[in-house]
C-alpha cells in the first residue's frame, strides 16, 4: 500500500491501515508530514505482517522508530528511513 506524499494521510488514516489490513505486507508513508509517533504504534499494533516499509522524509522519532523495530524489525526484508532526522545511528545499527 503506497500513500506516498498523500498530504491528507493524517494519523486516523493510519489507525485504519492498522486495524483493517493485518496481512499488509507493505507499506510506503513517505513524505507525510502529519503523521505523529501514534501512527507508528497503530501499524506496531496492527500490521504484524510487513516485510517492506518506507518511512522516508516522515517526522517520527528515534523513540517511535526502535520500538518499531523491536517488534516488526524481524520480518523486514526492506526498510527505508532516508531523511527520518531524528533517527539515531545507534537505533539503525542494532540487530532487531
Amino acid at each position: 500500500l503506497s500513500l506516498a506524499s498523500c498530504n491528507e494521510v493524517t494519523d486516523q488514516a493510519i489507525w485504519t491501515v492498522g486495524r483493517y489490513c493485518p496481512n499488509l505486507e507493505a507499506l510506503d508513508i513517505s513524505e507525510l508530514y502529519n503523521l505523529t509517533d501514534k501512527s507508528v504504534e497503530f501499524i506496531i499494533d496492527g500490521c504484524r505482517s510487513l516485510n517492506s516499509v518506507n518511512l522516508s522524509k516522515t517526522r517520527f522519532s528515534d523513540v517511535a522508530v526502535a520500538a518499531f523495530l523491536e517488534v516488526c524489525g524481524g520480518s523486514l526484508n526492506q526498510l527505508c528511513l532516508n531523511n527520518v532526522r531524528d533517527v539515531s545511528f545507534f537505533t539503525t545499527q542494532k540487530s532487531y
